[in-house]
């Protein structure tokens, strides 16, 4: 019999609704980089090891650099005691985003390109031993 994982992937969904019944009116907006923390640690996503794998948020400055996309003001410094306002509807995306967002592949002209500088070998070249 399959043994289940202990661990259950978070959905977007599940957490849009974290998200709507935390913040039930628009703008959904925080503005500190505490609250920022909380919320998102407070999603399924924020506890998820993809998550954390990909995102590395140990100190305020990677949270700064993490949230950069979902600030809604020019001043997005939180250093010195400067205004954030961070639009969580944009912020539940980009978590979900970097943690099962597939990176774009490269061109087909760079693939081909790539191709040609490569030099053809024959069929009757013996396969290296990590080619079998």
């Amino acid at each position: 019999m399959r043994q289940r994982s202990l661990s259950i992937t978070p959905t977007f969904s599940s957490d849009r609704a974290l998200l709507l019944s935390a913040y039930p009116t628009s703008p959904r907006r925080v503005h500190s980089l505490e609250d920022v923390r909380q919320v998102v640690l407070s999603w399924g996503i924020g506890t998820d090891s993809t998550f954390l794998r990909r995102t590395n948020l140990e100190t305020d400055r990677d949270w700064i650099e993490f949230i950069r996309p979902c600030l809604l003001t020019s001043n997005n410094h939180n250093a010195s005691g400067d205004l954030l306002i961070v639009d969580l509807d944009l912020l539940l995306k980009r978590c979900y985003s970097v943690a099962y967002g597939i990176t774009s592949s490269p061109p087909l002209s760079a693939i081909r390109r790539q191709q040609s500088l490569t030099p053809d070998k024959s069929y009757d070249d013996e396969p290296t031993s990590l080619a079998i």
